[in-house]
């Protein structure tokens, strides 16, 4: 990274995305002890996979806090914490994605939520590790808003439209309405948003997903489905709109 900075400017905040993740702690590490004066010999790689002995632990914030960084600011290194974390808990130490990956799709399958095809590899969405149709998060956003104990949680976690998070330069015309809640998605050649658009009455609402692949055209994307989104806005917000069940689109 390379450029310059304005005379009289302090600070400037850049956010760029990680290319591996999974080996970032080990990367950044690498690079402290080397300002300390210590060698450190070889390449930072994976691993772990056989250790079980804890060293440290400390206990975090909930759950209902941590998501709060995964949903709003799209944070990838929190998914695949958590992911692993699933794998930890549900299947033993160590934690793993391959094991989290079991946990994600034997739930999904459990109520009958999973498309065919269905394929879970990572926490993040990143690399070729993911298939996952349309459908298929939309059941699952439904699932989730219908269940008392993650309810609220999970709508809290997603970015809000014109508000915070990856949405806050999105749907800013429907920033009083706080009616988009949802998750952005983007890769090199795919984008995606998935997630609610509410209605004034509290049970007025519309689960969605729209995944888009093989392209490069991001920004136009972006605008289509907001149009879309901004489409059933309107429409739940209508004068003729009646309180009806979350449904599915």
């Amino acid at each position: 990274m390379s450029g310059g900075i304005p005379e009289g400017q302090t600070v400037v905040h850049i956010t760029r995305r990680i290319e591996n993740p999974e080996i970032y702690a080990g990367v950044v590490l690498k690079r402290v002890l080397a300002n300390l004066g210590v060698v450190v010999q070889g390449d930072v790689k994976r691993g772990g996979e056989d250790e079980v002995v804890e060293l440290v632990g400390r206990d975090s914030a909930k759950l209902g806090e941590l998501v709060q960084l995964l949903g709003k600011a799209s944070d990838n290194f929190y998914a695949e914490t958590l992911f692993k974390t699933l794998g930890a808990v549900k299947r033993g130490k160590p934690g793993s994605a391959e094991n989290a990956a079991l946990v994600a799709v034997a739930w999904l399958k459990s109520r009958n939520l999973a498309d065919e095809g269905l394929k879970v590899g990572n926490g993040s969405g990143l690399y070729d590790a993911n298939r996952v149709s349309a459908r298929t998060l939309t059941r699952l956003l439904e699932a989730a808003y219908l269940d008392p104990a993650i309810s609220q949680p999970f709508q809290e976690q997603l970015a809000v439209g014109g508000l915070d998070g990856t949405l806050r330069a999105r749907f800013y015309a429907l920033r009083n309405r706080r009616s988009v809640h949802a998750k952005t998605g983007t890769l090199n050649k795919v984008t995606a948003l998935s997630g609610y658009v509410f209605g004034p009455e509290q049970d007025t609402g519309v689960a969605f997903s729209i995944l888009v692949a093989g392209t490069s055209a991001h920004a136009e994307i972006r605008q289509r489905m907001d149009a879309l989104v901004l489409e059933i806005s309107d429409a739940l917000w209508a004068p003729r709109a009646t309180a009806g069940a979350l449904a599915r689109r």
